[in-house]
């Protein structure tokens, strides 16, 4: 009898033994988790009303980039050349509203731009700039009412700030594209643009001359043109001045002009194109590139030409061509 109970439960279909084995059921695929490199690339929603962001940080060494735009819209021509200058600094700082983000500040908004500025390096976030916050270089551009505001309102106002030490007020490059202010000039309250010893390198692009058609001839006080910058001597200041030689022609990015055709506004395009050298690495720009200096001698580095460098653009005065 024992050995039939064994040989019962050989049959499944028997009472009292396990039923037949299922075949598995489908696995559905799943998606493998995100890495966490993948999760800090999720795209964050922009925080509301008007932010700073800091655009293109150097990863090697702490820069900041703020520039000011000059006169009329934010989107002119003008500030447009200024804003393609800046994007390509280091540390950009950016007035962004929602998922927009501009490379230049409104000349009346540059207080708020600094203050970004100081908070995107106060590291500790106590509200200081000093030694417990990394030593991070400055660059400044800024054109016409913005020129004056670079060169005077903001190393002013780090120098006179309580909360930034000398250390962090320091100006590393500077750009002045035709500084103007009403209080500037020939007969005006001041006569010369003086740069504060806080700043190492002064690059200042002007005209002593105005075309016909120049931009701020319809300007109160017009035309604009810039009063002549002094450097004190911990400042090493470049003063360009494209109307010392009217038969030459520049390369801009809205094609060249001759120093006697370059104005108030025009002239942004130009420096466009040369002054990144500037901003980022504090160099000249090549001689066939640059105007000469304001006393007559010519500016600008030395080109050296090589096989795996072709020869840069000399534009000729026949090549002028409107904007």
């Amino acid at each position: 009898m024992r050995t039939l109970i064994i040989a019962s439960c050989l049959v499944p279909l028997l009472a009292g033994c396990k039923d037949a084995p299922k075949p598995p059921s489908k696995v559905v695929a799943q998606d493998p988790a995100p890495t966490p490199k993948q999760r800090a690339k999720a795209k964050k929603p922009a925080p509301s009303g008007v932010h700073v962001r800091i655009r293109r940080p150097d990863k090697e060494s702490c820069q900041r980039t703020l520039c000011v735009a000059g006169p009329g819209e934010i989107y002119s021509d003008s500030n447009r050349d200024l804003g393609e200058l800046c994007a390509r600094g280091h540390g950009v700082v950016q007035r962004c509203e929602g998922d927009r983000c501009d490379n230049v500040w409104a000349v009346e908004n540059w207080r708020a731009g600094l203050d970004g500025m100081i908070a995107s390096l106060d590291a500790n976030g106590d509200g200081k700039l000093d030694a417990g916050d990394p030593g991070c270089a400055i660059n400044l551009a800024g054109w016409s009412t913005g020129g004056v505001v670079v060169s005077q309102d903001i190393p002013s106002a780090l120098i006179e700030d309580p909360n930034v030490d000398a250390a962090h007020a320091q100006i590393q490059h500077l750009i002045a594209i035709t500084p103007y202010a009403s209080k500037f000039g020939p007969g005006a309250e001041v006569e010369t643009l003086v740069i504060p010893d806080s700043v190492s390198k002064a690059f200042i692009y002007r005209h002593t001359a105005s075309p016909p058609d120049d931009c701020s001839a319809s300007f109160e006080g017009g035309p604009w043109r810039s009063p002549a910058p002094v450097c004190g001597e911990q400042t090493t200041c470049y003063d360009y001045d494209y109307s010392q030689n009217p038969e030459l022609a520049y390369l801009g990015r809205r094609g060249a002009r001759s120093g006697a055709m370059i104005g108030h506004c025009n002239v942004v395009a130009l420096v466009a194109k040369v002054g990144l050298d500037n901003l980022v690495r504090g160099e000249e720009g090549y001689q066939q590139w640059v105007p000469p200096y304001s006393d007559g001698t010519h500016g600008g580095r030395e080109y050296v030409a090589g096989p795996d460098k072709p020869d840069p653009i000399v534009v000729l005065p026949n090549e002028v061509e409107p904007d």
